[in-house]
Protein backbone atom coordinates (compact mmCIF):
# COMPACT_ATOMS: atom_id res chain seq x y z
CA UNK A 1 0.00 0.00 0.00
CA UNK A 2 1.22 3.52 -0.46
CA UNK A 3 0.46 6.20 1.55
CA UNK A 4 -0.55 10.08 0.56
CA UNK A 5 -0.88 12.40 3.55
CA UNK A 6 -2.61 15.60 3.30
CA UNK A 7 -1.02 19.17 3.57
CA UNK A 8 -0.76 19.83 7.08
CA UNK A 9 0.17 23.69 8.28
CA UNK A 10 2.76 22.57 10.58
CA UNK A 11 4.99 19.25 10.65
CA UNK A 12 5.31 17.98 14.23
CA UNK A 13 8.60 18.24 13.97
CA UNK A 14 8.54 21.75 13.52
CA UNK A 15 6.58 22.41 16.71
CA UNK A 16 9.06 19.90 18.54
CA UNK A 17 11.68 22.46 17.18
CA UNK A 18 9.47 25.67 17.93
CA UNK A 19 6.25 25.83 19.63
CA UNK A 20 7.00 23.43 22.97
CA UNK A 21 11.05 24.69 23.05
CA UNK A 22 9.87 27.79 24.35
CA UNK A 23 7.74 29.01 27.37
CA UNK A 24 6.30 32.31 25.51
CA UNK A 25 5.21 29.99 23.06
CA UNK A 26 2.36 28.99 25.04
CA UNK A 27 1.27 33.02 25.40
CA UNK A 28 1.97 34.53 22.17
CA UNK A 29 1.03 31.07 19.98
CA UNK A 30 -2.50 30.13 18.70
CA UNK A 31 -4.14 26.74 17.61
CA UNK A 32 -7.13 26.84 15.23
CA UNK A 33 -8.25 22.91 15.47
CA UNK A 34 -10.90 21.34 13.03
CA UNK A 35 -12.09 18.12 13.47
CA UNK A 36 -13.82 16.80 10.45
CA UNK A 37 -17.27 14.59 10.85
CA UNK A 38 -18.50 12.08 8.85
CA UNK A 39 -15.65 11.93 6.70
CA UNK A 40 -15.72 8.51 4.10
CA UNK A 41 -12.65 7.81 1.76
CA UNK A 42 -15.17 8.21 -0.70
CA UNK A 43 -14.72 11.22 -3.52
CA UNK A 44 -12.38 13.31 -5.42
CA UNK A 45 -11.35 15.59 -2.21
CA UNK A 46 -10.94 13.04 0.55
CA UNK A 47 -7.39 12.98 0.90
CA UNK A 48 -7.35 16.50 0.65
CA UNK A 49 -8.64 16.16 4.27
CA UNK A 50 -7.22 13.23 5.48
CA UNK A 51 -4.15 11.09 5.81
CA UNK A 52 -5.41 7.95 3.28
CA UNK A 53 -3.77 4.75 2.69
CA UNK A 54 -4.60 3.41 -1.16
CA UNK A 55 -4.78 -0.58 -1.51
CA UNK A 56 -3.97 -2.55 -3.59
CA UNK A 57 -6.96 -2.10 -5.45
CA UNK A 58 -7.01 1.45 -5.52
CA UNK A 59 -9.55 2.31 -2.69
CA UNK A 60 -8.92 5.14 0.33
CA UNK A 61 -8.58 3.90 3.94
CA UNK A 62 -7.84 6.23 6.58
CA UNK A 63 -4.31 5.87 7.69
CA UNK A 64 -4.67 5.15 11.07
CA UNK A 65 -1.34 5.46 12.30
CA UNK A 66 -1.48 9.33 11.17
CA UNK A 67 -4.71 10.02 12.78
CA UNK A 68 -3.81 8.66 16.20
CA UNK A 69 -0.69 10.74 15.81
CA UNK A 70 -2.78 13.74 14.99
CA UNK A 71 -4.85 12.97 17.87
CA UNK A 72 -1.84 13.62 19.91
CA UNK A 73 -0.38 15.93 18.71
CA UNK A 74 -3.73 18.38 19.48
CA UNK A 75 -4.20 16.96 22.71
CA UNK A 76 -0.10 18.10 23.22
CA UNK A 77 -0.79 21.43 21.64
CA UNK A 78 -4.11 22.02 23.93
CA UNK A 79 -2.79 21.10 26.90
CA UNK A 80 0.28 23.60 26.09
CA UNK A 81 -1.11 26.69 24.89
CA UNK A 82 -2.93 29.56 26.40
CA UNK A 83 -6.64 28.45 26.99
CA UNK A 84 -7.60 31.41 25.54
CA UNK A 85 -5.99 30.79 22.65
CA UNK A 86 -6.78 27.82 21.47
CA UNK A 87 -10.00 27.30 19.53
CA UNK A 88 -11.87 23.93 17.86
CA UNK A 89 -14.55 23.95 15.05
CA UNK A 90 -16.63 21.30 14.38
CA UNK A 91 -17.18 20.94 10.77
CA UNK A 92 -19.09 17.90 8.20
CA UNK A 93 -18.02 15.46 5.05
CA UNK A 94 -20.37 17.11 2.42
CA UNK A 95 -22.82 14.17 1.09
CA UNK A 96 -21.55 14.19 -2.41
CA UNK A 97 -17.82 13.74 -0.73
CA UNK A 98 -16.39 16.99 -2.26
CA UNK A 99 -15.51 18.45 0.76
CA UNK A 100 -16.29 20.26 4.29
CA UNK A 101 -18.82 22.61 5.58
CA UNK A 102 -17.62 26.05 5.23
CA UNK A 103 -20.14 27.61 8.34
CA UNK A 104 -17.42 27.97 10.59
CA UNK A 105 -15.62 30.29 8.35
CA UNK A 106 -16.82 33.64 9.62
CA UNK A 107 -16.22 32.50 13.30
CA UNK A 108 -12.75 31.38 12.52
CA UNK A 109 -11.99 34.80 11.04
CA UNK A 110 -12.76 36.30 13.52
CA UNK A 111 -11.06 34.53 15.72
CA UNK A 112 -7.85 34.83 13.71
CA UNK A 113 -8.77 38.88 13.95
CA UNK A 114 -9.08 39.03 17.14
CA UNK A 115 -5.82 36.90 17.83
CA UNK A 116 -3.81 39.17 15.51
CA UNK A 117 -5.48 42.77 16.79
CA UNK A 118 -4.20 41.74 20.44
CA UNK A 119 -0.94 40.31 19.66
CA UNK A 120 -0.36 43.65 17.89
CA UNK A 121 -1.51 45.46 20.78
CA UNK A 122 1.04 43.83 22.55
CA UNK A 123 3.71 44.62 20.39
CA UNK A 124 2.84 48.03 20.01
CA UNK A 125 2.82 48.71 23.89
CA UNK A 126 6.15 47.32 24.40
CA UNK A 127 7.60 49.01 21.69
CA UNK A 128 6.56 52.47 23.43
CA UNK A 129 7.93 51.10 26.36
CA UNK A 130 11.16 50.65 25.41
CA UNK A 131 13.88 52.53 24.52
CA UNK A 132 16.37 53.43 22.43
CA UNK A 133 19.12 51.47 23.61
CA UNK A 134 16.50 48.23 23.62
CA UNK A 135 15.30 48.85 20.14
CA UNK A 136 18.83 49.33 18.61
CA UNK A 137 19.90 45.99 20.60
CA UNK A 138 16.71 44.19 19.40
CA UNK A 139 17.60 44.94 15.83
CA UNK A 140 20.97 43.41 15.85
CA UNK A 141 19.85 40.20 17.80
CA UNK A 142 17.12 39.45 14.96
CA UNK A 143 19.38 39.98 12.20
CA UNK A 144 22.22 37.69 13.91
CA UNK A 145 19.51 34.94 14.33
CA UNK A 146 18.70 35.77 10.50
CA UNK A 147 22.72 35.26 9.43
CA UNK A 148 22.86 32.05 11.75
CA UNK A 149 20.32 30.30 10.56
CA UNK A 150 21.80 29.99 7.04
CA UNK A 151 25.66 29.04 8.16
CA UNK A 152 26.65 25.55 7.56
CA UNK A 153 30.31 23.87 8.34
CA UNK A 154 33.42 25.58 9.70
CA UNK A 155 33.19 23.84 12.73
CA UNK A 156 36.75 24.16 13.54
CA UNK A 157 36.40 28.19 12.86
CA UNK A 158 33.24 28.09 14.99
CA UNK A 159 34.71 26.08 17.74
CA UNK A 160 37.49 28.28 18.04
CA UNK A 161 35.12 31.39 18.03
CA UNK A 162 33.08 29.86 21.21
CA UNK A 163 36.10 28.77 22.86
CA UNK A 164 37.54 32.59 22.83
CA UNK A 165 33.98 33.56 24.15
CA UNK A 166 33.91 31.01 26.81
CA UNK A 167 37.19 31.18 28.28
CA UNK A 168 39.64 33.81 26.39
CA UNK A 169 40.89 37.06 26.85
CA UNK A 170 41.57 40.03 24.73
CA UNK A 171 39.71 40.36 21.35
CA UNK A 172 39.61 37.92 18.44
CA UNK A 173 39.42 39.20 15.14
CA UNK A 174 37.98 37.18 12.01
CA UNK A 175 39.61 38.28 8.74
CA UNK A 176 38.13 37.49 5.39
CA UNK A 177 37.62 39.07 2.17
CA UNK A 178 34.20 40.52 1.34
CA UNK A 179 31.37 37.79 1.03
CA UNK A 180 33.08 34.97 2.93
CA UNK A 181 30.79 34.38 5.54
CA UNK A 182 31.96 36.83 8.42
CA UNK A 183 28.94 37.72 9.81
CA UNK A 184 27.12 34.70 9.43
CA UNK A 185 30.07 33.18 11.23
CA UNK A 186 30.17 35.30 14.37
CA UNK A 187 26.05 35.22 14.20
CA UNK A 188 26.69 31.21 14.79
CA UNK A 189 29.04 31.30 17.61
CA UNK A 190 26.09 33.57 19.38
CA UNK A 191 23.68 31.09 18.12
CA UNK A 192 25.97 28.29 19.68
CA UNK A 193 26.80 29.82 23.11
CA UNK A 194 23.07 30.42 23.37
CA UNK A 195 22.61 26.48 22.85
CA UNK A 196 25.36 25.51 24.94
CA UNK A 197 24.25 27.75 27.90
CA UNK A 198 20.61 27.10 27.62
CA UNK A 199 18.30 28.41 30.56
CA UNK A 200 20.97 29.92 32.53
CA UNK A 201 22.77 31.70 29.89
CA UNK A 202 27.10 31.89 31.64
CA UNK A 203 27.10 34.74 29.57
CA UNK A 204 26.06 38.01 28.11
CA UNK A 205 26.08 38.75 25.04
CA UNK A 206 25.94 42.16 22.91
CA UNK A 207 26.25 42.37 19.34
CA UNK A 208 26.07 44.61 16.99
CA UNK A 209 26.77 44.29 13.08
CA UNK A 210 28.02 47.61 11.60
CA UNK A 211 26.00 48.97 8.86
CA UNK A 212 22.65 47.73 9.71
CA UNK A 213 21.44 50.77 11.31
CA UNK A 214 22.32 54.40 11.76
CA UNK A 215 23.50 53.80 15.13
CA UNK A 216 26.17 51.06 14.61
CA UNK A 217 27.24 52.95 11.27
CA UNK A 218 29.25 55.33 13.00
CA UNK A 219 31.86 54.80 15.66
CA UNK A 220 30.35 57.07 18.57
CA UNK A 221 27.04 56.48 17.71
CA UNK A 222 27.54 52.49 18.42
CA UNK A 223 30.34 53.09 21.27
CA UNK A 224 27.19 54.95 23.33
CA UNK A 225 24.65 52.52 22.31
CA UNK A 226 26.38 49.33 23.73
CA UNK A 227 27.39 52.18 26.58
CA UNK A 228 23.48 52.35 27.11
CA UNK A 229 22.76 48.51 26.77
CA UNK A 230 25.47 47.71 29.56
CA UNK A 231 23.98 50.58 31.66
CA UNK A 232 20.47 49.05 31.04
CA UNK A 233 22.36 45.66 32.17
CA UNK A 234 23.67 46.76 35.39
CA UNK A 235 20.32 48.42 35.83
CA UNK A 236 23.02 52.00 36.31
CA UNK A 237 21.23 55.21 35.22
CA UNK A 238 22.69 56.09 31.93
CA UNK A 239 25.03 59.09 32.35
CA UNK A 240 25.54 59.80 28.57
CA UNK A 241 23.54 60.19 25.81
CA UNK A 242 21.74 57.65 24.53
CA UNK A 243 21.37 56.53 20.41
CA UNK A 244 18.43 58.85 19.64
CA UNK A 245 20.03 61.66 21.15
CA UNK A 246 22.66 61.80 18.06
CA UNK A 247 22.41 65.13 16.04
CA UNK A 248 21.62 64.74 12.07
CA UNK A 249 25.29 64.13 11.46
CA UNK A 250 25.09 60.76 14.45
CA UNK A 251 28.10 62.27 15.79
CA UNK A 252 26.63 61.63 19.60
CA UNK A 253 24.69 65.21 19.89
CA UNK A 254 25.95 67.36 23.18
CA UNK A 255 27.62 64.56 24.59
CA UNK A 256 31.04 64.40 25.24
CA UNK A 257 32.35 62.31 22.41
CA UNK A 258 36.40 62.52 23.08
CA UNK A 259 38.14 59.24 22.90
CA UNK A 260 39.15 59.25 26.28
CA UNK A 261 35.59 60.19 27.92
CA UNK A 262 34.33 57.35 25.67
CA UNK A 263 36.97 54.91 27.30
CA UNK A 264 36.43 55.90 30.75
CA UNK A 265 32.59 55.59 30.55
CA UNK A 266 32.68 52.25 28.37
CA UNK A 267 35.34 50.99 30.70
CA UNK A 268 33.04 51.51 33.72
CA UNK A 269 30.16 50.01 31.98
CA UNK A 270 31.47 47.16 31.02
CA UNK A 271 32.82 46.52 34.84
CA UNK A 272 29.25 47.12 35.91
CA UNK A 273 27.39 44.86 33.73
CA UNK A 274 30.18 41.93 34.19
CA UNK A 275 30.02 41.52 37.65
CA UNK A 276 29.43 37.80 38.49
CA UNK A 277 28.91 36.87 34.72
CA UNK A 278 31.30 36.47 31.64
CA UNK A 279 30.31 39.53 29.06
CA UNK A 280 30.84 39.29 25.20
CA UNK A 281 31.00 41.96 23.08
CA UNK A 282 30.38 40.87 18.85
CA UNK A 283 30.98 43.70 16.49
CA UNK A 284 31.44 42.32 12.97
CA UNK A 285 32.44 44.33 10.04
CA UNK A 286 35.13 47.05 11.85
CA UNK A 287 36.27 48.37 7.82
CA UNK A 288 32.60 49.61 7.31
CA UNK A 289 33.54 52.18 10.46
CA UNK A 290 36.67 52.93 9.32
CA UNK A 291 34.86 53.73 5.22
CA UNK A 292 32.55 55.81 7.10
CA UNK A 293 34.35 57.58 9.87
CA UNK A 294 35.00 61.10 9.76
CA UNK A 295 38.45 62.46 10.26
CA UNK A 296 37.92 63.23 14.16
CA UNK A 297 36.20 59.87 14.21
CA UNK A 298 38.89 57.84 12.46
CA UNK A 299 40.99 57.03 16.11
CA UNK A 300 38.13 55.74 17.46
CA UNK A 301 36.97 53.63 14.86
CA UNK A 302 39.00 50.26 15.16
CA UNK A 303 37.58 49.62 18.66
CA UNK A 304 39.80 53.08 20.19
CA UNK A 305 36.71 53.27 22.64
CA UNK A 306 37.74 50.01 24.18
CA UNK A 307 39.48 50.03 27.36
CA UNK A 308 42.73 48.18 27.61
CA UNK A 309 43.51 45.87 28.80
CA UNK A 310 39.52 44.29 29.31
CA UNK A 311 38.15 43.79 32.52
CA UNK A 312 38.61 40.31 33.82
CA UNK A 313 35.21 38.24 32.23
CA UNK A 314 35.13 40.50 29.11
CA UNK A 315 36.10 39.42 26.07
CA UNK A 316 35.38 40.82 22.24
CA UNK A 317 35.22 39.28 18.99
CA UNK A 318 35.01 41.45 15.99
CA UNK A 319 35.62 40.82 11.94
CA UNK A 320 37.11 43.06 9.22
CA UNK A 321 38.32 42.97 5.92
Amino acid sequence: ASATLSNLPVTEQEMLQGLFTSPASARESACFSRSIHGWTPTGSASHRFQDVSRQGDGSLLLDGEAAAMRTSLRKRVKAFICKENYWAHDVHWQADGGGISTDHLPKLSAQVESFLNARLACEMHALAKADAAQLEARAHERFGLERSALFVGREAELHRLVEHARTGTGALVVKAASGAGKSSLLSAACARLAALDGARPAMRVLVRFCGVSRAASSAVPLALSLIAQLDAIAGHVPTVAKPGDADADGQGGGADTSLETLRAQMAAALQRASRGCRLLLVVDALDQLVEHATPSERHVALLGWLPAPLPDGVCVLTSLL
